[in-house]
């Protein structure tokens, strides 16, 4: 019937205060003096009478006084007795309550035809009902952007509409942000009952810490195992055989413990569904899917891959987008023959509507630049005017592969070292034939390619190359790098040799066929993002739809939700960029440890019994100090009566 609570329980300890009146009185106790009379009769009986009336006085006000000092104490601990007649009436204390709703991606996870961000919205209309003109409120999200527009400390009730404008959030605030947050804005009310309220799925995250004002934190339901699905890793693979043909490849995971059947995939490609397939996965298994895009389109193609049968939406799609250039314009700069096998190659790639032009680095401007997918560098000696293009080629995102060969001299080799940022150490002098030790099967161009294969083909490079790091080197012999991509390719494999051993073998089309994508192809260079990066436009515009397009001036843009972005900017031209989930933590559902400490309560579906303790509990610290102020009124009242009857 009862509920008794302290608001400020941290004083209690002091209780044990009470018994020093007790100490005192023992430990002062003092042993009388013997007089002696005459024997007397009449007065030992009076003196004995009068003991026994002093003991019980001493022992009243010992009482009085340990009571007063308790009593004290409670008042400032702040007790409020909680009664169900309370609740019918609604009685309370004025309140600071903040609010904060979970709407994180764990949160759109559907339970008995409802996500649990919906019944997170009904509870907090629940917990909104109770409010009275009296409180004041403050709801937050863990959306930082809408907190900022719509956050703020009111009187009375929290306004519904603001509820309206609020989703998922793709890129949500820590709940220790979110309560950090909550406790400095409850800080400015000069309330003092103050209740913060999180309403989550519990969703398990980082140690949540001590917060100066009781959390109690309110359970959307009580699922605590979830079968979920999530799709994730896109990658486009380009094909050797045909410039049109691309495949993508990605990643379905089973994130529950039960095997999933019949779980089926559907890929869109520029609007419309070009696969659909239907897998089975055990629990927790990972599964790699490829499939083909045959059906692209000259210029950015854009799409998506979604499952179907998924229960929780934003981990069940991701984007792709790359680029087909259908007549590859290639500049080619050469003051000697081009291998024959490397000139096959490219003429395949070129097709019959690209080009290779050869051009003179003498008479070519920066103002070129523009109008090559890709340049060729077959030199026997560099310049700075060379050094300068290439450098410019960077700015323009353009590539160049650079093709090392035995005529080039010491001063020749400094200014490709410059060229390449200093990455690399280039020591003229011939080397011997190796075998491939090292592919970087993390780089586009190697992706395919398998190291057990390729370790049985010999190479030949032109000079020895010391790398300052190992993360621009592409392919590697037992004697030196062969391949190194510091935004332009260096080649460092000896091409002269007509009838050589790698020249002859079937990964030499296959390795310059991809070479030769990957620098015309935009879709291998940071075309994925992932939500929460930035972008740097000097001046253009970014749109997601029609109802979503930004200009931007010298600024940087966040993607801050998942999909295909269009990004035109003057310096760079047009771009589509694929914006997917940066990671797939709660994807994994794994459940809080429901162990109240350091001021944060956990509680279950009866939490309406459990919160608003200070609202909708009766205070009652003004009662005891009013007996306190009787209990000492009634002392001075003993004291007092025992002085008079000693003047008598």
């Amino acid at each position: 019937m009862f509920n008794l609570s302290f608001l400020n329980a941290g004083i209690l300890f002091v209780t044990l205060a009470t018994v020093i009146p007790l100490l005192i009185h023992l430990f002062s106790k003092q042993k009388p003096q013997k007089v002696y009379f005459s024997s007397l009769k009449f007065i030992k009986e009076s003196l004995k009478e009068r003991q026994k009336q002093i003991k019980i006085k001493n022992l009243l006000i010992i009482i009085i006084r340990m009571l007063i000092i308790l009593l004290t104490i409670l008042a400032i601990a702040r007790p409020a007795v909680k009664t169900s007649l309370q609740k019918s009436k609604q009685s309370h204390n004025e309140t600071a309550v903040a609010i904060i709703i979970d709407n994180s991606i764990s949160m759109d996870y559907l339970v008995d035809n409802e996500t649990e961000f919906e019944k997170a919205k009904k509870i907090f209309n629940e917990i909104n009902g109770l409010l009275t003109d009296k409180d004041i409120t403050l709801v937050l999200s863990r959306d930082s952007q809408w907190n900022q527009l719509n956050s703020r400390l009111i009187y009375g009730k929290a306004g519904k509409e603001s509820l309206s404008s609020l989703s998922i959030s793709y890129l949500p605030l820590s709940l220790n942000e979110c309560i950090s947050e909550a406790n400095r804005f409850l800080s400015e009310s000069n309330y003092l009952n103050k209740e913060i309220y999180v309403i989550s799925d519990f969703q398990k995250e980082e140690k949540i810490n001590k917060s100066d004002i009781p959390v109690f934190i309110i359970p959307t339901s009580q699922t605590k195992t979830r079968v979920n699905l999530s799709i994730k890793n896109p990658s486009i693979i380009a094909s050797h055989k045909n410039i049109y043909e691309k495949e993508i490849e990605f990643t379905i995971k089973n994130h529950s413990n039960d095997e999933q059947n019949d779980i089926i995939y559907k890929i869109f490609l520029n609007g419309n569904p070009v696969s659909e397939k239907m897998i089975s996965l055990f629990g927790n298994q990972e599964k790699t899917e490829t499939q083909s895009l045959s059906n692209s389109v000259p210029g950015w193609n854009e799409g998506w891959i979604e499952i179907k049968n998924e229960v929780m939406l934003p981990d069940n799609r991701v984007y792709f987008s790359y680029y087909i250039e259908s007549s590859p314009r290639i500049a080619l700069f050469s003051d000697h023959t081009l291998n024959s096998s490397f000139n096959v190659v490219l003429d395949l790639f070129k097709g019959k509507t690209g080009k290779v032009e050869q051009v003179n680095p003498s008479g070519f401007s920066s103002e070129d630049l523009d109008k090559y997918t890709f340049f060729i560098i077959n030199l026997n000696h560099f310049d700075e005017k060379l050094k300068q293009l290439l450098l410019q080629m960077e700015d323009k995102n353009k590539k160049a592969l650079i093709l090392l060969n035995s005529n080039l001299t010491s001063e020749d080799y400094q200014l490709i070292q410059e060229i390449v940022s200093g990455q690399v150490q280039i020591i003229k002098g011939s080397e011997k034939t190796g075998a491939i030790s090292f592919i970087n099967n993390h780089h586009p161009i190697l992706k395919l390619f398998d190291i057990n294969t390729l370790k049985l083909i010999n190479i030949n490079p032109v000079v020895k190359i010391q790398n300052s790091t190992s993360g621009n080197v592409l392919l590697q012999s037992d004697q030196s790098p062969l391949l190194t991509d510091n935004h332009h390719l260096l080649l460092n494999i000896n091409l002269d040799k007509e009838n050589g051993n790698f020249i002859l073998s079937p990964a030499f089309p296959v390795l310059f066929f991809r070479i030769f994508q990957y620098m015309s192809n935009v879709e291998f260079s940071d075309i994925f993002k992932p939500v929460g990066s930035m972008l740097e436009i000097n001046e253009g515009t970014v749109s997601i739809s029609k109802d979503k397009k930004f200009s931007i001036n010298n600024g940087r843009y966040q993607f801050t939700e998942p999909g295909i972005y269009r990004v035109q900017d003057r310096d760079k031209g047009e771009k589509s960029l694929s914006i997917n989930l940066g990671n797939y933590e709660e994807s994994d559902y794994t459940r809080w440890d429901t162990h109240n400490k350091n001021n944060i309560n956990f509680l279950d579906d009866k939490w309406k019994n459990e919160i608003l303790r200070s609202r909708l509990g009766l205070e009652i610290w003004k009662y005891l100090l009013v007996l306190v102020f009787i209990l000492v009124g009634f002392e001075m009242y003993i004291i007092k009566r025992e002085e008079n009857r000693n003047k008598q």
